[in-house]
């Protein structure tokens, strides 16, 4: 559920006899601490350092000194509002980090904050656990509308994206903590941490593609290296933004053309088994009467900017 258990599943070659067994216990405890662990209970800095239960993978971004320093600031921020209530839960703050390690990572996603409603955030940008439907926190519903615009079969009564870390595309938000119902709360809290780990991903992964939602995710542009890195932009999905300059701009199909140029295999972006329904794109502008939204051939006809 938070990650330390699909990344022991994917690890099951690379380990064997006693020192494999040392990696699932310690991985097993700390999947089972993250079910456990509240804000009362612990402090960030002492589930990355003190347990040691460090996104798999990344555990050399995380001992550098300067992001030790950065979790002790970050941490005494979120225990001083835990009063005021915290998305996500705790265990979930780095579950993006924990479902996908830097040498299978292949696409980025960065949006701006967790879903503000308290229960909702997982801890995945944009995605929603299973008993919640995506209409109530509508951002995660235009990615999923978004998906079904560029021919991806998808539900759009759910709003689960775990489909996406499992094919290493994280799902990152510019700030990984808020306070309930008040958004961007956490946005300057995080910026430095989140600034690092975008640094420290672009120089340590394969070319990948990176979609920036929105501009807070926008401000991490001049970071990346274009060279090496694939840039999608486009606006926040949020419904207080204009829909035109999200919708229609084939993120999807046009990542993985890309990837498959540079021989790092497609991304399969259907969150539902195939063969299924798919829709025309003019349904959205039916469905939503908002001129901002698809209408007619318009994403057929986008073409990626290369």
């Amino acid at each position: 559920m938070f990650g330390f258990a699909i990344f022991l599943k994917s690890q099951k070659t690379r380990w064997c006899g006693k020192h494999k067994a040392v990696m699932d216990s310690h991985y097993e405890d700390c999947e089972e601490l993250l079910e456990t662990a509240t804000y009362e209970t612990y402090t960030l800095k002492e589930i990355l350092y003190t347990a040691n239960c460090k996104p798999p993978g990344w555990e050399d971004f995380f001992d550098r000194a300067d992001v030790v320093q950065m979790m002790e600031v970050i941490s005494q921020q979120i225990q001083q509002d835990s009063h005021l209530g915290i998305n996500p839960d705790i265990g979930n703050v780095f579950r993006a980090f924990n479902m996908v390690s830097p040498d299978k990572l292949r696409a980025v996603i960065v949006g701006q904050d967790p879903a503000p409603q308290p229960g909702l955030a997982t801890g995945l940008a944009f995605s929603l656990d299973p008993s919640v439907d995506p209409s109530e926190v509508p951002s995660v519903q235009r990615v999923i509308l978004e998906a079904r615009n560029g021919g991806y079969c998808v539900n759009t009564s759910d709003g689960v994206l775990i489909k996406w870390a499992e094919e290493g595309v994280l799902l990152l938000n510019a700030a990984l903590t808020l306070i309930q119902n008040d958004i961007g709360s956490h946005i300057d809290l995080w910026k430095n941490f989140t600034q690092a780990a975008i640094d420290y991903t672009n120089d340590n992964t394969s070319p990948s593609v990176w979609i920036l939602w929105g501009y807070h995710a926008k401000a991490f542009e001049s970071s990346i290296d274009k060279r090496k890195h694939y840039i999608l932009k486009g606006g926040h999905p949020s419904p207080n933004a204009d829909g035109k300059y999200f919708f229609c701009h084939n993120y999807f199909a046009c990542a993985s053309e890309w990837l498959c140029k540079k021989g790092r295999g497609m991304i399969d972006w259907n969150l539902l088994p195939l063969p299924c329904q798919k829709h025309a794109s003019r349904l959205y502008h039916r469905i939503y009467e908002d001129p901002g939204y698809c209408d007619g051939d318009l994403c057929e006809m986008w073409y990626c900017p290369y």
